[in-house]
């Protein structure tokens, strides 16, 4: 069956490529500026030295900094109420995390259009008036190069989103050095979700398996590394791109049943999204695994696990990627005194408000998720 496969923005990667923003907003066409991110990367002086930068090329430039964890709607329509309507931006930049780059994403949307934000949730919004450039700040979630902007909504608790892919991506591993080894490891484990989400999922093609392979190879290989040294750049770099390929992977193909658990259960239980992540993942691989036992052997050679039988591959990566969680310290729901009916309770909202469970490797409905979060608080 023929592939069709693309990618959504052009991508400047490697150290130093955050200084060639200036240089991309003038080929946008200039200012007004709008830099998009937390109070926490604010408090670094990134996003100062690069609004600077920005002016010092000539350009009008303004930092809102009110970004929230999770990206909570409320968020949005406060920068559109305070920012927005008093100034026409030309150009938007969101530096940070995934919280960061998926308020910049909805508030792009809001600056074309009228508020709330809730007026646009789930729809696709191929803007391109106003430019949007992303500049991670972890090696996570791989936003910059996907369409979904992840985005809680407030009013029924629940995750949601809009698509509305950027403009342009510059990754600059230099940016994540700063990132404590707990960040690390849960935008590590987010970002190895990705790629065997993308691999295991019913609309995989010869494109995204490519890249979701190389991703979990070079997690595998370098997330201890850069958790006990963050000054690693060579991991850094690794994972850097690794985040980055494998938003690539699954904006194309697709993520299905780790992350509509992940993101039920991450805000009904309020843990962080990739500790969820790594918790799910070897759940999710052992489920994959009878659906395709061929593709199961490259997927445990890419975390590490040589000579695997079919029948047995699915398994052992599946317990690699638990030895990796443990090595980096990720706790288990129990020890967190979480009670397992409580996790096995966030089933059916799991199914009900994540529609790409639907590219699962097979039929997913409560029951099987149920089962699922199950075996996640018991295996691990």
């Amino acid at each position: 069956m023929p592939n069709e496969y693309s990618q959504l923005c052009p991508v400047l990667f490697g150290e130093g490529a955050a200084d060639k923003l200036p240089e991309k907003i003038a080929a946008f066409g200039g200012g007004p500026v709008l830099f998009i991110t937390d109070p926490g990367i604010r408090g670094t002086g990134l996003v100062d030295r690069m609004a600077d930068a920005v002016r010092a090329a000539g350009f009008d430039a303004d930092v809102f900094d009110g970004v929230e964890a999770d990206a909570p709607d409320t968020t949005i329509d406060a920068c559109d109420a305070k920012v927005l309507k008093k100034k026409a931006y030309r150009v938007l930049v969101g530096v940070g995390g995934g919280s960061s780059l998926d308020s910049a994403k909805a508030i792009a949307v809001l600056a074309e259009n009228p508020g709330p934000v809730a007026k646009y949730f789930m729809t696709w919004q191929s803007g391109r008036e106003v430019k949007l450039i992303l500049i991670p700040t972890n090696s996570g979630t791989g936003s910059e190069v996907t369409p979904m902007c992840v985005i809680h909504d407030t009013v029924n608790n629940i995750k949601t989103g809009i698509l509305r892919p950027a403009d342009y991506a510059i990754v600059d591993p230099a940016l994540t050095v700063s990132a404590p080894p707990k960040v690390t490891a849960y935008t590590g484990m987010d970002a190895l979700s990705h790629a065997v989400e993308a691999y295991t999922c019913t609309a995989a093609n010869v494109h995204s398996d490519l890249l979701a392979l190389q991703c979990v190879r070079l997690i595998a290989q370098n997330l201890r590394a850069a958790c006990a040294d963050g000054k690693n750049m060579a991991a850094r770099s690794a994972l850097a791109f690794a985040s980055n390929i494998a938003g690539i992977a699954f904006a194309e193909s697709s993520v299905h049943a780790g992350h509509a658990i992940a993101h039920e259960t991450g805000v009904v239980l309020e843990q962080p999204h990739g500790l969820i992540c790594a918790l799910v993942t070897p759940v999710v691989i052992e489920y994959s695994a009878p659906c395709f036992p061929e593709r199961m052997v490259a997927l445990a050679e890419a975390l590490g696990v040589a000579g695997a039988t079919p029948e047995a591959a699915g398994k052992l990566a599946a317990d690699a990627v638990r030895a990796l969680a443990r090595d980096l310290g990720i706790p288990s729901l129990k020890s967190m005194g979480i009670a397992r009916a409580d996790v096995v309770a966030c089933a059916a909202g799991a199914v009900e408000h994540n529609i790409f469970i639907n590219t699962a490797p097979k039929p997913t409905g409560v029951p099987e998720v149920e089962m699922l979060l199950g075996q996640m608080y018991d295996t691990y």
